[in-house]
């Protein structure tokens, strides 16, 4: 939010920063669909961090629609819902799916990329635009890292097909209505941030595989394996299942064999970046909800009805939990469980109300659906999925208040600019997140450069400190937060 304050503020669209610091790994495009979205909801009375969470929905739905789409063109009618519903239900998306960040831009690329390859063949310009427009999210959004490897998967599927000619026409027209796009930040950046612009071709340009002059290649093994079980859970068994019951045709049919060889790019990606994240996780999980849609419906009857079962008890289990919870915490029935709620979260109590209300909405519609009559697999599939958003639902309209009291930074920023009355602050020595909250709810000069902070009034620090020339001014954290403090120090000139 702190990039996106500072862009409507200063109109600096081409350059993201956070308290003066560019926050140059990701392009610009996430943050300017944010700052749309903040001036047009702030009509309305929208909170700006509300309204830039909304364009993540916006995202999310783009990333759903073309997934959607490459399942249909892959398979036939009907297959485009039970791809959507199996990348819905990815534990993966609970976080990225909801935040205000640009990671969810890398979904929405792979996502109409898979379209676009799909279409070659047919309709080779209109594959092209589509191929485009993925690649300009891509490159605009994300990271040229991602970029490289979606052109790559594209001539990767031109040299493994026998028309050529056409997959060949498909990638220029798409590199023809693209790179304009693509070369617009960059260029921007350098005319206006020339210094900026050498730091981001040679240390960020390639976001987890670092930047040209420094590149970051390897790393220790164990992440892929340590997350893909639970992060691409339930894509990943059902995308298994698929290529085992295909077994004898996996590499005989193009409609498996390019899937496949997606998948295993998109996997050598991943494990080879010198700088892994969740981020460039979510590239598996479009290749494994498509794979994984064409073995639903051939689902062991057995299997099917665990999956089902599965999800209905692990769902409704949350959901009992944290309305018993909720119970508790409003009314004098469970007492005892005040004094733990507060140990994890904030000081403020759920109530009744609007949030409590549509999670009782939320639980309506979710025994609707599990009364409906379709196909075993597919019904197993969907209840897994709306579970999953359900029980997201349920935790946000009852326990958000509460959370954002006990995780937001907002009170620490308003105690610390109630205490700087004059100066800059110097906040080179804190983390990145309480600095960006610093810069979006107050009006302070922050300064992280150390050689600028020496000129400070005053000095921020995560520690505490005997200075003759420092005088404790404050001192203060998160509520119910033990392990972090800030010490906020008034400096003698």
């Amino acid at each position: 939010m702190a990039i996106i304050s500072t862009m409507i503020e200063r109109h600096q669209w081409f350059l993201p920063e956070i308290a003066g610091v560019p926050a140059l790994e990701h392009g610009p495009l996430y943050y300017w669909v944010a700052t749309v979205f903040v001036r047009f909801l702030a009509h309305f009375g929208v909170a700006a961090h509300d309204a830039a969470r909304l364009s993540t929905g916006l995202w999310m739905a783009l990333a759903f629609w073309g997934c959607g789409l490459s399942a249909q063109a892959i398979y036939g009618r009907g297959y485009g819902r039970v791809a959507v519903v199996v990348l819905l239900g990815c534990l993966g998306l609970l976080q990225w799916g909801h935040h205000v960040a640009p990671a969810v831009l890398v979904l929405v690329g792979f996502s109409w990329l898979a379209y676009g390859l799909v279409l070659a063949g047919r309709r080779p310009l209109h594959a092209g635009v589509v191929l485009a427009g993925s690649w300009a999210v891509l490159g605009l959004g994300a990271s040229y890292a991602e970029l490289i490897l979606a052109v790559l998967l594209s001539l990767a599927l031109v040299l493994s097909t026998s028309r050529r000619r056409v997959m060949l026409l498909t990638c220029a027209t798409s590199l023809l209505l693209a790179a304009p796009l693509i070369a617009l930040w960059p260029i921007a950046l350098l005319l206006n941030y020339p210094v900026l612009y050498e730091i981001w071709w040679q240390k960020s340009m390639l976001g987890a595989y670092g930047g040209l002059l420094e590149p970051e290649v390897w790393h220790a093994f164990g992440f892929l394996p340590g997350i893909v079980l639970w992060f691409a859970w339930p894509a990943l068994p059902l995308a298994i299942w698929t290529c085992w019951l295909n077994r004898a045709a996996l590499w005989q049919q193009a409609v498996w064999r390019n899937q496949l060889l997606v998948l295993l790019i998109v996997v050598a990606y991943v494990a080879f970046a010198g700088m892994p994240s969740e981020e460039q996780a979510l590239l598996l999980l479009v290749s494994l909800s498509l794979l994984a849609a064409g073995g639903v419906d051939d689902l062991r009857r057995g299997a099917a009805q665990a999956l089902n079962w599965f999800g209905i008890v692990t769902s409704g289990s949350i959901i009992l939990l944290l309305w018993v919870l909720w119970v508790g915490s409003t009314s004098p029935i469970l007492a005892g469980i005040h004094g733990h709620l507060r140990r994890y979260g904030g000081l403020v109590d759920p109530a009744f109300g609007l949030g409590a209300c549509f999670a009782l909405l939320l639980g309506g519609l979710w025994i609707m659906v599990l009364l409906r009559k379709n196909p075993l697999g597919r019904r197993a599939v969907t209840n897994w999925a709306c579970g999953i958003a359900l029980g997201w639902g349920v935790f946000v309209g009852l326990w958000q208040e509460w959370l954002d009291d006990g995780k937001s930074y907002q009170g620490v920023a308003a105690s610390i600019a109630a205490r700087v009355n004059t100066g800059c602050l110097d906040v080179g020595a804190v983390a990145e997140a309480p600095r960006a909250a610093l810069d979006y709810f107050t009006q302070l000069e922050l300064v992280v450069a150390r050689d600028l902070g020496g000129q400070c009034t005053f000095r921020l620090l995560p520690w505490p400190v005997s200075a003759a020339d420092a005088v404790l001014v404050w001192e203060g954290g998160r509520p119910q937060e033990n392990r972090e403090r800030f010490y906020l120090y008034r400096v003698a000139r």
